[in-house]
Order: C-alpha cells, then structure tokens, then sequence
C-alpha cells in the first residue's frame, strides 16, 4: 500500500490542531482503488486513524498518483488539493 507525500489543508496552516493532512495511497483490498484519504487533529495531536471520508480517484487496480499540493486561493476564501493519477 504506497502512500505518497501528503499536504496540510489550509485550516491547518491558519489553525494548527485543526485541518487535516491529505495522503494519495493505494486501497489495501483486492480492488487497489486509488484514494485521497485525509488524517485530522485533535487538540494539536494527529489522530490515529485516517477519516473516514476519502476521495476514489478511479477504479483501475494498482493505479498511483503523484504527491499532494495544497494551495490558497485567498480571494475566494478555500484552499484545494491536487493530485495527478499516473
């Protein structure tokens, strides 16, 4: 299950302790899906589990993805990931 360099949101970065960090990795089933699953914080601790909201960016088996950005668009006010499957 590889999982790729991943990136803050920008909640984290304007509230550390809040936010989440994103991570590209394969599913650890037969399927191999290839998700962004996000971890988040509680009181300034990384959690232990990943959240349960994920992102499946295709159902091809073993895909992979390139590793995370994160930017701020700041005059529409959200930031946004980014990933490329590969």
């Amino acid at each position: 299950m590889p999982i790729h360099k991943g990136d803050f949101d920008n909640t984290y970065y304007t509230t550390p302790g809040t936010g989440f960090l994103y991570m590209a990795r394969t599913e650890a089933t037969a399927s191999g899906r290839t998700l962004v699953v996000r971890v988040g914080f509680t009181t300034n601790l990384m959690n232990t589990a990943i959240d349960a909201t994920s992102l499946n960016l295709g159902s091809n088996s073993n895909g992979a993805t390139s590793p995370l950005t994160e930017f701020d668009n700041g005059s529409i006010g959200y930031g946004a990931v980014l990933t490329a499957a590969v």
